[in-house]
């Protein structure tokens, strides 16, 4: 067994499988506060080779599964807002979004055409896009005057 290895540490290590999926032993390595990358990568290879002996495996997995659920999620948003944008030159002015026939519209197209346009150009899986696009929104000289969306939060 791992005796040097708390409880803590072992929801520590659960939670960045949550994050980061079970393959980036890098990134979870640096969420484990205490442990060396080799601790880790050790640490894994035995969990995932005895997971099943663990009482409550069926919640541990269905947490992890749901993390990299989000993780793969994430990648094909990206894939599809990159694919779109490449399809124009200037997208801050061509960009058309196609809008169902029912959804009520809170913003312009222009508004939705520069959101889309910035959440591309800041990096979409980045950390803490929203609070750098709600900035983006301030400072914009075409939303000046456009109280509605300069009163926005990030979340």
């Amino acid at each position: 067994g791992f005796t040097n290895w708390s409880k803590r540490d072992f929801q520590q290590f659960i939670k960045a499988n949550e994050k980061f999926g079970r393959d980036d032993i890098e990134s979870i390595a640096r969420e484990v506060e205490g442990k060396t990358p080799e601790e880790v990568n050790q640490y894994s290879s035995v969990f995932w080779e005895r997971c099943n002996e663990l009482q409550d495996i069926e919640r541990i997995m269905a947490q992890i599964e749901r993390g990299e659920a989000r993780i793969q999620r994430r990648i094909s948003i990206k894939k599809a807002l990159d694919a779109k944008m490449s399809r124009y030159r200037a997208p801050f002015h061509q960009l058309r979004i196609q809008y169902g026939t029912n959804k009520g519209k809170n913003y312009t197209e222009e508004e939705d055409r520069f959101l889309v346009c910035m959440l591309h150009k800041l990096g979409f899986d980045k950390e803490n896009v929203y609070d750098e696009l709600r900035q983006a929104v301030r400072q914009a000289p075409q939303f000046r005057f456009d109280w509605f969306i300069k009163s926005r939060t990030a979340m």
